[in-house]
């Protein structure tokens, strides 16, 4: 009986220290993790983000205190890196983390698939990767049909607007006109182009996805305008590109012809 009486008061105040570490580690910045983790083989299980990073629990990892759109960066970036067997490129880091602020860390808007989804992308076009480009257009279509919702909509969009806007500035600011096809071949423009031509193309899927779901809803309808002018976007920076524009010859044709594909699909 001793015993017993024993052992439940010693499951119990193990029980006791579980919901206090519990209870402290919703209170502790995941800056600090790396110091706890070291405190004691308890603490190490409770603090080591090794698991979550391994296994790509990004959800898991956004709610954490102090975790931010830069930490994340970091953490899909090293991901994609060991993926693609590439070199870290902080000019990709640079622009991602720019534009920060457009994104939510709240598990319900989904914008860490955004982020991944926009990283994977700059990547592969910086390293001319043209089949992982194609990859990237085929998940993030996949992305949307899935995780995309009307209350969730801004959240998916605006990122991918700013970029895009980010990149046309940057272009004006050189001089350079996107349908000019007068000239030598630029390789920067040609990657900076390569990037903007398909967040055209990823915009246009999370409007066509948008379009799909608000079919049948008599309260939210897409303006004529809204429609013509993201066909015209698609038609003029992506189709009239790919066309005419002396810095897209160094895209292969199996691109080419995928692209041409899918924007044929995509038109509203």
């Amino acid at each position: 009986m001793i015993y017993i009486v024993y052992y439940f008061f010693t499951m119990n105040s193990i029980f006791l220290q579980e919901d206090i570490l519990d209870c402290f580690k919703s209170h502790v910045d995941i800056k600090d993790y790396d110091k706890l983790k070291k405190v004691s083989s308890k603490y190490r299980r409770y603090f080591d983000l090794k698991h979550l990073i391994d296994s790509k629990k990004y959800e898991d990892i956004m709610v954490i205190k102090g975790c931010s759109v830069d930490i994340l960066t970091i953490i899909m970036t090293q991901h994609i890196i060991k993926k693609y067997n590439c070199e870290e490129n902080n000019e990709i880091t640079s622009q991602i983390v720019k534009q920060k602020n457009k994104f939510s860390l709240s598990p319900n808007n989904k914008s860490h698939y955004i982020l991944k989804s926009l990283l994977n992308l700059y990547y592969n076009c910086y390293n001319s990767n043209y089949q992982g480009i194609i990859m990237c257009l085929w998940v993030f279509q996949d992305i949307c049909n899935k995780k995309l919702r009307p209350n969730n909509f801004e959240y998916f969009i605006q990122p991918v607007l700013s970029y895009v806007e980010d990149i046309q500035k940057e272009k004006m600011s050189q001089n350079n006109d996107i349908d000019d096809d007068i000239g030598e071949y630029d390789e920067n423009l040609s990657v900076k182009m390569l990037i903007c031509m398909n967040l055209y193309i990823y915009l246009s899927i999370i409007m066509k996805r948008f379009k799909n779901i608000i079919t049948n809803n008599l309260q939210i309808k897409l303006n004529a305008l809204i429609i013509e002018g993201l066909n015209i976007n698609l038609q003029e920076n992506v189709l009239d590109y790919i066309d005419f524009n002396i810095n897209a010859l160094s895209f292969p044709n199996y691109y080419i012809n995928y692209v041409k594909y899918i924007c044929n699909n995509l038109l509203l």
